[in-house]
């Protein structure tokens, strides 16, 4: 639920400066502009999320789809932040296209660590840190935004990152237990 949060804050905390950081220089695009690079974003992502989940599942564990969706996300947050030129960006929408599927593949897993009779409770637990996530991550995203736009333009964005690094810190220690899970059924069969 952890890696959840702080992906949901940084997905949602960057849309809070975003904005700002296309229409200042040295992109200066304009709200057209604007309007055209966010719907690319969100329909690349979308459709790379629709068609890479399903084509990683049957080799990858939930958990590795995930982390490389944070690895994405990451690069791709990265790229936002050393941006100098538009060609920058395009790369970064390219290179995070896959950022999102973290989302939807932590809540399968999460559904699959809860027992039925539970699983009420845990995406009412899910609607709670998204509203949570929805209510503070633009005033924490703006106010980091206006605060570090001085120094760097795109330290905002490497904040977010480290919000993503943290989520990926947690989604290995999940990795790692899972696995130690697995080997000790695979001990139990075998005696």
């Amino acid at each position: 639920m952890l890696a959840f949060l702080f992906i949901m804050l940084a997905k949602l905390g960057v849309f809070a400066f975003e904005v700002f950081y296309l229409l200042d220089s040295p992109f200066c695009f304009s709200p057209v502009k604007i309007s055209i690079f966010e719907t690319i974003k969100s329909c690349l992502s979308e459709l790379v999320i629709i068609l890479g989940i399903k084509s990683l599942q049957p080799c990858l564990m939930d958990e590795l789809i995930a982390l490389i969706g944070i690895i994405s996300c990451t690069a791709m947050f990265v790229l936002f932040g050393i941006a100098t030129t538009e060609i920058y960006l395009y790369i970064a929408i390219v290179v995070g296209c896959f950022g999102m599927c973290a989302v939807p593949i932590l809540r399968a897993i999460m559904s699959k660590m809860t027992p039925p009779d539970k699983q009420g409770v845990l995406f009412g637990s899910i609607a709670v840190v998204e509203n949570i996530c929805n209510l503070s991550s633009s005033v924490i995203g703006g106010a980091i935004y206006s605060e570090t736009v001085v120094f760097y333009r795109g330290t905002a964005y490497f904040v977010m990152t480290g919000f993503m690094v943290f989520s990926a810190i947690l989604l290995l220690a999940l990795i790692k237990d899972s696995r130690k899970n697995q080997y000790r059924k695979d001990y139990e069969v075998i005696q």
